[in-house]
């Protein structure tokens, strides 16, 4: 595990001066091995008195929602130092946050279905209740409103809610963590 996150580290660094050097084509090789080893990890990291199933598709749909919408946060702040850029990207990650959230809500739902409520606390619903009301819902909604907001076109409003979406999403995945432990499926 340790080897993996210093390889990742290693593998980042290097990157990131091909791609200040511009050089686009070993830039993606780079990101390409960078996800793949980041995913192994992820996987292989997890716990392991699940199915190999059930862990990936938690793995992959997190690591995706969180990915996308953090990713189209830091493009929106881009924007902020350069308004002339085209909004096509960035409509783009918006598109991606949205279908994310989506599946998240799929994996995260054939779960909440497994749940045997006569083995679980009150607790466990106020928990379950704020991932699904922070984590998929307002998350979902935010992202909506950033589309609205880039038909204005007024991205520094569209980063900010984006920013919110972020915490909101982070909060949602951190309790979905909580909320599995233990369990053979995400929550």
């Amino acid at each position: 595990m340790f080897l993996s996150a210093v390889g990742i580290s290693v593998l980042s660094f290097i990157g990131a001066g091909v791609w200040l050097y511009e050089k686009p084509r070993a830039g993606l090789v780079f990101l390409f091995a960078i996800g793949i080893l980041s995913l192994l990890t992820a996987v292989f990291g997890s716990r392991w008195n699940a199915d190999m199933l059930t862990i990936t598709a938690d793995v992959i749909s997190g690591g995706f929602l969180l990915g996308i919408i953090t990713t189209a946060m830091l493009l929106g702040h881009w924007y902020l130092n350069t308004p002339t850029m085209q909004l096509g990207p960035l409509q783009k990650l918006v598109i991606l946050s949205g279908i994310a959230i989506v599946i998240r809500a799929l994996v995260s739902g054939v779960g909440g279905f497994m749940v045997d409520a006569t083995t679980v606390s009150s607790s466990f619903w106020i928990f379950l209740a704020f991932r699904w009301l922070a984590g998929i819902l307002s998350t979902f909604v935010l992202v909506v409103l950033t589309w609205q907001t880039l038909k204005i076109p007024n991205t520094q409003s569209a980063t900010g809610i984006l920013y919110a979406g972020v915490i909101l999403a982070f909060l949602g995945e951190l309790t979905s963590q909580l909320l599995s432990v233990g369990r053979h499926y995400p929550l």
